[in-house]
């Protein structure tokens, strides 16, 4: 971008430079007072601040590695604000897209870049511009400047994973976090992108407590068969997440690789450590590949069993034996969460309401000999009490005609058998 351009997206954009401006006095890079005078300064001379803050090095970062020359903006409407972080692959600093009004991640690769490392840094551009996920960070552009390739990313505000899971975590938010990283590998799965490095650095947690995934320099297209980073039998990933496929051949690698590394992160959530430790990596590979890990409870015995049975289930060593797909894993942390629905329970057969004769009533209340007490004996001889069958009516609310036809029924019951005696008396004393 020519000065003149910088002037007139200066002009366009006077919003943009004061967020920029606030920023560096934020990160304690400039006074309020320097701030003040750039602002000032900017508006005099209609141009943007950025520029007379380059005249100034103020936004100039520190050296890169092995390097004592000084890291400037890529080309375009970028300027770096301050460094967020470094690493093997180089340095990440948080800088401020002036056209778009936004902040933005941009990493320099560095340190005359070449070989495997260059192809991991344009395959961790291509993939990051390929996947289109709210969980995935996302890629906004790539090229080179000054011999150093870069990658301006989505910036997201938050802590690293492995940070956040050095507090305790409720098992519920674990669930979510899970849920979350499984869905945004599942959407690279099926875009053929398998990542093979998934660990708590690489998975960032903004403020809201939403999981996003990043660094995709390992990854593997499957769509492309000739694509190889690394030499062959060569191991891949951080040894205490990586599947145990991972250090052996690539073509047993795949979206079940990642499952696993899932499964390690929850176990790390679980109980505050990978599911294997070991004093050297060649210690450590041989218990990925021949042990089994220590089921979490046994470790910290308040642990959710039902977690532990989906972080086990990921850690099979036969991939045959785990999840069939990230969103199977998703799928069983909703399940645990409560989003999706539970299989419906089997109905249990209702009882079947008791049913009391007339004549059965009748037989009760005669051997009672008493109206309430001869209720109280039906209800036994049934088998329902308050406490069991309070919603079990035996009869329905007894009205005067119910009442006259008991009376009745007694009277019967007394004088038949009385006129029957007296009709044998009769015939007998006309035999005689």
């Amino acid at each position: 971008m020519s000065r003149g351009e910088g002037a007139r997206v200066a002009g366009e954009s006077p919003d943009g430079d004061q967020r920029l401006l606030e920023s560096l006095v934020a990160a304690k890079r400039l006074t309020r007072e320097q701030a003040t005078y750039v602002a000032t300064e900017s508006r005099r001379r209609s141009v943007r601040a950025a520029t007379i803050l380059m005249e100034k090095g103020v936004l100039r970062a520190s050296p890169a590695p092995g390097t004592s020359a000084p890291v400037s903006a890529p080309p375009g409407p970028y300027v770096l604000v301050r460094e967020l972080g470094r690493g093997a692959m180089g340095v990440v600093h948080k800088g401020y897209d002036l056209v778009a009004r936004r902040y933005v991640a941009v990493k320099l690769l560095q340190g005359h870049p070449g070989g495997v490392r260059l192809k991991r840094f344009q395959l961790e551009a291509e993939a990051a511009r390929k996947l289109k996920h709210p969980a995935i960070v996302g890629a906004h552009a790539f090229g080179e400047h000054e011999g150093n390739p870069y990658l301006v990313m989505e910036l997201i505000e938050g802590e690293s994973l492995d940070k956040l899971l050095a507090r305790p975590i409720p098992p519920k938010w674990i669930a979510q976090l899970m849920r979350g990283i499984a869905l945004a590998l599942d959407h690279a799965h099926k875009n053929g992108v398998v990542h093979r490095d998934v660990k708590p650095a690489n998975v960032i947690v903004d403020k809201e407590g939403q999981p996003h995934l990043t660094d995709f320099g390992l990854a593997r297209d499957l769509s492309d068969s000739g694509q190889n980073v690394t030499q062959e039998g060569s191991m891949l990933g951080t040894p205490a997440y990586m599947a145990p496929e991972l250090a052996g051949e690539a073509s047993e690698q795949g979206p079940h690789s990642d499952v696993y590394s899932l499964g390690a992160i929850l176990y790390c959530a679980l109980v505050g450590r990978p599911p294997f430790e070991a004093p050297s990596i060649a210690a450590l590979v041989k218990k990925l590949l021949f042990e089994r890990p220590v089921p979490p409870h046994e470790l910290k015995p308040e642990v959710d069993r039902r977690l532990e049975e989906i972080a086990l289930r990921c850690l099979e060593k036969d991939p045959k034996d785990r999840f069939g797909s990230a969103a199977d894993l998703a799928a069983a942390l909703e399940k645990y969460m409560g989003f999706a629905d539970a299989p419906p329970e089997e109905p249990q057969a209702a009882s079947p309401e008791p049913v009391v004769d007339d004549a059965e009533k009748s037989e009760e209340l005669v051997l009672s000999g008493d109206e309430k007490t001869g209720s109280r004996a039906t209800s036994r001889r049934l088998g329902t009490s308050s406490s069991r069958h309070r919603a079990v009516r035996t009869t329905r609310p007894r009205t005067a005609e119910d009442r006259e036809k008991e009376t009745l029924k007694r009277v019967l019951t007394v004088l038949i058998p009385l006129g029957l005696l007296f009709l044998i008396g009769i015939a007998v004393a006309m035999r005689l």
